[in-house]
């Protein structure tokens, strides 16, 4: 065919283990370059608490920033006088039950149960950079529609489970691979297009499926394994 803060250091700990994709030159995404002392922030900035790198050139978001309804991380903060980059390397919103929109504008590569079981959460804005969406990044959550993040290549296995009111994933022409049951038990998922550029889909792929739309590309998709 053609074409929570213990958690989170204990997420840290493993976090290079877990890297599908080869890293970015960008040292800021290698946890050893941070040091989380404790749930709260080193600084504050318009009322989002974070926490500095070893040499103090780049910022991550504390744990402590739960329990919003809505909350919007920036792609840079400004601290008296100077313009930090906004990095997340972990997830942080596992199991929040007051959030209900979030919009990240930070530097991401990969996620992994950043948004599971968050029984509120019904819109999000990703960045852009996130090129891998693991296993249980969107679980359990009332969303109904989902844009996918421009440069993601990759869907893993269970990567959003369990979330019965979603209705519509748009999805850009960078993703390449479904791992398995990438999208799993959303009962109200009945379409997906993949585009020209996919190479891979691991089955089966499950799901109460209407329509799976194969744009044509300049490659064979590969099969991996029985599909429904």
């Amino acid at each position: 065919m053609k074409r929570p803060l213990f958690l989170l250091l204990i997420f840290l700990a493993g976090f290079s283990c877990q890297n599908v994709l080869a890293q970015d030159e960008d040292q800021n995404f290698n946890p050893d370059r941070w040091q989380f002392a404790g749930e709260d922030g080193d600084i504050t900035v318009d009322d989002i608490s974070y926490h500095f790198n070893l040499d103090t050139t780049a910022v991550h978001p504390a744990y402590c920033n739960r329990g919003r309804s809505r909350i919007v991380i920036p792609e840079y903060i400004t601290y008296e006088g100077k313009n930090y980059p906004v990095y997340i390397i972990g997830p942080l919103f596992r199991y929040d039950d007051e959030l209900e929109e979030i919009e990240l504008h930070c530097r991401m590569n990969e996620m992994w149960s950043f948004f599971e079981n968050c029984s509120k959460l019904k819109r999000v804005k990703l960045p852009d950079g996130i090129k891998l969406m693991g296993g249980q990044s969107f679980k359990s959550n009332p969303i109904v529609s989902l844009a996918l993040p421009k440069n993601l290549k990759v869907l893993d296995k269970y990567a959003i489970e369990w979330c019965g009111h979603l209705e519509k994933i748009e999805v850009n022409d960078s993703l390449e691979e479904w791992r398995g049951a990438s999208i799993s038990n959303c009962a109200s998922m009945c379409e997906f297009r993949f585009p020209p550029c996919f190479k891979l889909l691991a089955t089966p792929f499950g799901g109460p499926w209407k329509r799976l739309t194969f744009e044509d590309g300049d490659g064979d998709i590969l099969f991996d394994g029985p599909h429904t």
